[in-house]
């Protein structure tokens, strides 16, 4: 899967599509009254092997002066991020989806004032931008001089992104919290939230990444993550998972699907958490479940069509 990334400017709504790329650790002296400085606020992350992505702004809270501009840089290579900065009193917009290329953006912010940052994409992966407006020695230490540096805000990135890679969670642990099921393949991750912004971290390799059945049986899948949206896609991939939905509701609410030889094909859609924050596009209950039924012997293989690399098997 090629990452695609768009930019769309708007009169109060600057929207940029990303990945990551590690901001230099180098220190950068806040500016002088009437100086415009770029900042450096990196998107996402990811481990060397690309199974464990963090989905957050680093660091999630900056405070810049009114001329000022941010870049926003980037290198995942599985997934993409959008980024919205909102005034009060916008809605949260949906995700359109990436376009166009792009290795980093810069954005400038020339008027005061609070701004949301989000990822339309995801709905716990949010940050706050404080654009100061210059003023004289004698205001609060806040707008007279910014109170962190780039050489700061490099730091709190490195300790952000520490935290979420440092999970705890275990794949036994993860399967225990299902018992009944007898046939269970996880999705699932973690959120971490504090007092100005969301971060989180996504598991994506399956848990099990094989399992095996008797013909005849149900396969469970349950996607438990905070966050991140995934399919379980047997046969050709769409371009857009949400228009070629195979599965059918189930009386709970869970999607369901029979699948009788390796050359079948199936499709869940996006499987997701319900959705109840205000503004957003409320998901229908029991979303974020699949079960297919395998009547026939054979080895059958999937994906999550948005996540490259997420690969998994029924034998």
């Amino acid at each position: 899967m090629v990452l695609c990334r768009r930019i769309l400017l708007r009169r109060n709504l600057v929207s940029v599509l990303f990945g990551l790329a590690l901001a230099a650790g180098l220190r950068a002296s806040a500016p002088d009254a009437g100086a415009q400085q770029t900042w450096r606020v990196q998107v996402g992350a990811e481990s060397h092997a690309q199974a464990r992505r963090v989905g957050a702004f680093l660091p999630n809270e900056i405070w810049i002066y009114a001329g000022d501009s941010i870049k926003f840089t980037f290198s995942l290579k599985g997934e993409a991020h959008t980024v919205t900065l909102l005034q009060d009193g916008q809605e949260r917009p949906l995700f359109s989806g990436p376009m166009a290329n792009a290795a980093a953006h810069i954005v400038k912010l020339p008027t005061p004032g609070n701004y949301k940052l989000v990822c339309p994409a995801h709905a716990d992966m949010y940050g706050v931008v404080h654009v100061m407006q210059h003023t004289d020695s004698t205001a609060a230490f806040y707008a007279a001089s910014l109170p962190y540096d780039q050489f700061d805000y490099d730091h709190q990135a490195a300790e952000e992104m520490n935290d979420l890679f440092a999970g705890r969670d275990e794949p036994s642990e993860e399967v225990r919290d299902f018992p009944p099921s007898e046939n269970v393949v996880l999705l699932t991750g973690e959120i971490v939230v504090d007092a100005e912004g969301g971060q989180y971290l996504a598991i994506v390799h399956l848990l099990p990444g094989t399992i095996r059945i008797h013909a005849g049986e149900k396969v469970e899948w349950i996607n438990t993550d905070p966050m991140e949206p995934h399919t379980v896609t047997f046969g050709p991939q769409q371009v857009n998972p949400q228009t070629a939905v195979t599965a059918t509701l189930g009386p709970d609410g869970a999607l369901q699907a029979t699948i009788n030889s390796p050359m079948d094909s199936v499709s869940s859609g996006f499987l997701a958490a319900d959705q109840a924050r205000a503004f957003l596009p409320q998901s229908a209950p029991g979303g974020a479940r699949l079960r297919i039924k395998f009547t026939k012997p054979g080895t059958y293989h999937y994906v999550c069509a948005p996540t490259d690399g997420m690969v998994g098997t029924v034998i």
